[in-house]
């Protein structure tokens, strides 16, 4: 099972010796620092080896606690053959109060069963044996029957009893499907405990790469890559609950190597190596599962900040587990371990210690960009720019929805590669993919990587993989699945008169026409020409995980007449997309000119999650204009909100368009995780290119600008709404601030994404951070109204009205649309300004400004222009209807959100809503304050 030497081979990949449980060391750090109590004579002659001293190293690390000395035999009488015993093990805290000796601190008796009784050996020989201790090949003969097993026998001269009992306890704890189980300790192996665990079929990850080197393809190492970046996500999230508490106590495995990964006979990955640490200094609040030194071969894996320092202050942490998570990357998808060019362990020191040098980049199909970007952030020597293992998790689950995009399922109910190696008993028990059996037609079973079976492909047909069992998302569908193919079919005779070379896909270009712009043919980047195919939706397991942002649950479209739906490419919702382009786009970024249409469709294109937020977009609108007004948000416990930063551009624009999701929907719902997580990715965008962040966004190709613009604006309008400082206050202060200079850059220009002026935003953004420092001040006490009045008059300087030339020759309806939003903009943000300073809405500042902004509203003129300005300022209209008491103003603006209801998405109807509690709760005589309705309502105002 696992084929280990006792020392490093010679060959150039070679890999660690030591296998599963073992220590990662034979150091124990932990004994350098605590003085050890001195001896007694008899514990000098109980020595591990003798048979008083092994029996007294059982019993100690049973928990038996007796009156006699450490090592003296108790004499005690053995258990009926038929009895199951079980050891005490007490566990020490695991550091929830700082200055506390973790072995010092018990919180839980944790029982482990002894199998002893219950364990038969395969062989008296161990099937490997590594410097640590030797494996065995058993049979557990459990209540369900026999199990193959695999036992580690430890041997002592490298253990110590108080740690092997405090990390046998915390893996005991461990329940995940991508850990490997911890079955019980057996004491028949040698002169120390064994512990007991599942067999794993296809043995370490290092050798099952190795024997399925010509078999993986790309979709199988992602789903090795899946489950150890779960399994990783799962510890460094883990939490303990005692006495009704619950603690985050993150577990660090601290050698995660090509030999602690495991791997089961369906090709399931296991994380193993748990509980042999030696006891050493703690980081508090952490749990380590492998020791800090490197054994031999480790060093491949290991982060460089484990090899420069002492052993004393060389502490593994969540962080080095990335490191070697970008290595273990790096194996999976090259097939070859870390290094491998290099034969000796000072060689890989001195690159990656001494020259601080990253990997270099292999020459291999299977690492694309994004790939090899996602490694070299794992291998950041500022260990805080390394992503954690949530993020790890959705950047596969990422690259698992293209892989399938790009193939069709492996032949596996699991979905994983025919060269894995299965158990005997598993056999097909029908042969051709899915969807001709469930035809009940033959299948060619000439398989291709973009369509299928040719079969499939013939018949336009999507096939749905292959596989020796029906998987679970299939079972009990087959008959709804068989009629919409047999009306597919019907509806398209010629279809079955084919030649068999014929392929069929949609169109390669798509023709959209938005308001005052011509034509134009995109290419779709994804697809190749051809023409319609038949696509049932099958949502595979990894739906769930499907997210944007990252872990971030996507409510699912309504693909129930799907048949209606059909003219699409494998896992696209081809037709919904051109309807995206043609009737959504426009009412999510009324302002935009026709270059948004390229950048838009680039990235719907080059990415999954920005096509499931697009065909999200598109369900929404066709639900809403063929319904009821109003659509509702999605169920809460469709959403769960676990932000995450995105990993691409495709990712930052589908959180972006998930932010419009719940705005079509009323404004309401968790709309403010998916804009943080946009907000964040942007950030770190300008970050990375340069300092000043002129050029940084100049840097930026159109999409990402257009990303980048889109997320400062969500921002500036959110943080009105939450009350808060806006992410991108200083960013607005150096390109647009009194120092910045105003060259008329469109890379600059805020009007094209939403139709206001650079420093109109600026000032949005400094009146929200005055209203969030207002509010900050007087729940501590510190106000000053002479502080308040002086920022204040900054930000007046800012917002000073500004003359637009008259250029009728230039002039366009596009442009003067831009200059009427802007003015309403501008009206509005002295309204805000104003009623931040003073909580009397009949202050002559804030009605004279309100009547401005209606004047500027009734600029609009026509239908056409209206509608594009006044979706534009729901902002502006809520909060100059919220500080009105005029019967008049308050008529005009319900007017006004009225209007806008035709269009049947939007927040316009709970705009109208909220202003009018304001009123009721104001009539009443109660103190309103309409920032804080706002904050209750949750409600974004964009």
């Amino acid at each position: 099972m696992y084929p280990e030497m006792d020392t490093q081979p010679d060959s150039d990949c070679a890999y660690p010796p030591d296998t599963v449980f073992s220590s990662s060391s034979t150091t124990n750090v932990g004994a350098q620092h605590r003085p050890r109590p001195p001896r007694s004579t008899a514990q000098h002659r109980q020595h591990p080896y003798t048979i008083p001293g092994r029996k007294a190293l059982i019993q100690k690390l049973r928990g038996v606690h007796e009156n006699s000395s450490f090592g003296a035999d108790t004499g005690a009488g053995p258990l009926a053959t038929d009895q199951r015993r079980s050891t005490d093990i007490i566990e020490p805290s695991l550091l929830t109060t700082p200055n506390v000796t973790p072995s010092t601190q018990p919180i839980t008796t944790i029982l482990i069963p002894d199998l002893t009784k219950l364990i038969t050996r395969c062989s008296p020989d161990p099937i490997s044996g590594g410097t640590y201790g030797n494996i065995y090949k058993c049979i557990y003969h459990g209540p369900e029957g026999d199990v193959e097993v695999a036992v580690k026998a430890i041997r002592p001269q490298f253990f110590s009893a108080e740690s092997f009992r405090r990390e046998l306890g915390i893996w005991k704890r461990l329940r995940h499907s991508n850990i490997l189980k911890f079955m019980g300790t057996t004491s028949d192996f040698g002169d120390s405990v064994a512990l007991v665990a599942p067999w794993m079929t296809n043995g370490t990850l290092t050798l099952f790469l190795d024997q399925n080197k010509e078999t993986l393809g790309l979709h199988d190492r992602l789903l090795l890559l899946r489950d150890i970046a779960a399994g990783l996500n799962y510890l460094h999230t883990f939490s303990l609950t005692e006495d009704g508490h619950t603690d985050l106590n993150p577990v660090v495995h601290g050698d995660l190597t090509g030999t602690n990964v495991l791997i089961d006979g369906d090709g399931k990955a296991y994380l193993a190596d748990f509980g042999l640490s030696g006891t050493f200094e703690k980081v508090v609040g952490m749990t380590y599962l492998a020791k800090l030194t490197c054994h031999p071969g480790a060093l491949r894996w290991a982060a460089p900040e484990l090899l420069s320092g002492e052993e004393s202050t060389a502490l593994a942490t969540t962080q080095s587990d990335m490191y070697s998570f970008g290595n273990i990357m790096l194996q999976v998808l090259t097939g070859k371990v870390p290094w491998c060019h290099l034969t000796r362990d000072i060689q890989i020191s001195y690159q990656v210690v001494i020259e601080g040098k990253m990997h270099p980049r292999p020459s291999n199909d299977y690492v694309t960009d994004q790939h090899w970007n996602f490694m070299t952030r794992c291998w950041s020597i500022t260990i805080t720019d390394r992503p954690p293992a949530k993020e790890a998790i959705q950047f596969v689950a990422s690259a698992l929805h293209l892989s399938t995009s790009l193939q069709s399922p492996s032949i596996f109910s699991d979905e994983r590669n025919p060269g894995i190696a299965r158990d005997k008993d598993a056999v097909r028990a029908e042969s051709g993919c899915f969807t001709c059996r469930i035809r009940g037609k033959k299948c060619d079973e000439q398989r291709d990587i973009n369509v299928g079976c040719q079969t499939c492909a013939r018949l336009r047909l999507q096939c749905l993989g292959f596989g020796a069992e029906f998987p679970e998302w299939l079972r009990g569908r087959e008959e709804v699945i068989r009629e919409k193919i047999t009306n597919f079919l019907n509806q398209e005779p010629s279809i079955l008169s084919k030649k068999l070379d014929y392929c069929g896909y949609p169109s390669d270009t798509y023709t959209t026409s938005l308001t005052s712009q011509t034509q134009s043919n995109l290419p779709r980047p994804h697809t190749s020409d051809s023409s319609g195919t038949y696509h049932a939706y099958f949502p595979d397991e990894d739906n769930n995980n499907s997210v944007i942002p990252p872990g971030y649950p996507l409510p699912q479209p309504d693909y129930n007449n799907a048949i209606d739906y059909n003219r699409v490419n494998p896992n696209i919702q081809n037709t919904w997309l051109p309807y995206y382009m043609q009737h959504v786009l426009h009412i999510q970024y009324l302002h935009a000119d026709g270059s948004i249409n390229e950048i838009v469709w680039g990235l719907i294109h080059s990415s999954y999650s920005a096509r499931e937020a697009a065909c999200l977009l598109v369900d929404l609108h066709r639900k809403s204009t063929q319904g009821a007004f109003g659509f509702t948000a999605p169920a809460h416990s469709r959403i769960q909100s676990i932000p995450v930063v995105p990993v691409t551009e495709g990712d930052a624009f589908a959180s972006l368009c998930m932010v419009s999701y719940f705005l079509f929907s009323g404004g309401q719902g968790q709309w403010q995780a998916f804009l943080d997580s946009a907000c964040d990715f942007s950030i770190k965008v300008l970050q990375r290119n340069h300092t000043a962040p002129y050029w940084a966004l100049k840097s930026c190709n159109k999409s990402m600008q257009f990303i980048i613009k889109t997320s400062i604006w969500f921002d500036v309008l959110a943080s009105v709404t939450l009350i808060r400082r806006p992410k991108f206050l200083e960013l607005l202060r150096a390109l647009y601030g009194f120092i910045a200079v105003d060259d008329g850059s469109p890379e600059l220009s805020m009007m094209a994404v939403m139709g206001c002026e650079n420093h109109i935003v600026l000032a949005l953004a400094e009146i929200a951070d005055l209203a969030c420092w207002e509010d900050e001040c007087r729940r501590t006490g510190r106000f000053s109204i002479f502080e308040l009045v002086k920022r204040s008059q900054r930000i007046e300087t800012i917002l000073k009205p500004t003359n637009h030339p008259d250029h009728p020759d230039i002039d366009t309806e596009t442009t003067r649309r831009r200059r009427l939003t802007s003015d309403v903009f501008r009206a509005s943000s002295l309204v805000y300004l104003y009623s931040v300073i003073s909580d009397y809405i009949r202050c002559p500042k804030i009605t004279t400004n309100i009547a401005e902004t209606v004047e500027c509203l009734r600029r609009a003129g026509g239908l056409s222009t209206a509608r594009h300005v006044v979706r534009s300022v729901v902002f502006s209209i809520c909060i100059c209807g919220c500080l009105t008491d005029d019967p008049q103003y308050r008529d005009y603006f319900l007017r006004r959100l009225q209007e806008q209801q035709t269009e049947t998405v939007g927040n316009c109807a709970r705009v109208a809503q909220l202003m009018r509690e304001v009123w009721s709760r104001r009539e009443r005589g109660e103190l309103v304050d309409w920032r804080v309705v706002m904050q209750q309502s949750q409600m974004l105002l964009v």
